[in-house]
């Protein structure tokens, strides 16, 4: 009887096959969008996403008033992006961004600031990302991505 027992084979247990091929097909799936979110947000080239808006900022010494952005147009290009063309001056500074840019300065004891520095980072407390600016010599502009 002993003889019987040891002759009888056990058989291995069934593999869900189906089950291990949805979980390695599931497995890869999140890999691949893993990666390409990495791929994504560290772009080795540089290059913009097309879902990026866009703003332009050129700080002129010799435009006109009328051809330099007014406020409306600078709050326009905040919001969705554009071009702003303002007098690298206080006045021009004050007549596109009126006078809350000033609280982006960092001022000194007697009360100055750098008045570049402070619509810089009030555009940027915007929502915009500095991306390039006019000392790279590739542009006389502020380019700024949202």
């Amino acid at each position: 009887m002993d003889e019987e027992k040891n002759n009888v084979k056990e058989e291995p247990p069934k593999v869900n096959l189906t089950g291990i091929f949805f979980l390695l097909i599931l497995i890869f799936i999140c890999n691949g969008y893993i990666c390409l979110s990495i791929i994504r947000q560290t772009n080795s080239n540089n290059g913009i996403d097309s879902t990026h808006r866009v703003l332009l900022l050129t700080m002129e010494d010799n435009i006109s008033s009328k051809d330099a952005s007014d406020d409306i147009q600078v709050n326009n290009a905040l919001k969705n992006g554009g071009t702003v063309r303002v007098k690298d001056s206080n006045e021009g500074y004050q007549k596109a961004f009126g006078y809350e840019y000033e609280r982006y300065g960092a001022i000194n004891s007697s009360g100055t600031y750098w008045t570049k520095g402070a619509v810089l980072n009030y555009i940027a407390s915007r929502g915009w990302t500095l991306i390039q600016a006019p000392s790279t010599g590739l542009t006389d502009m502020y380019y700024f991505v949202k």
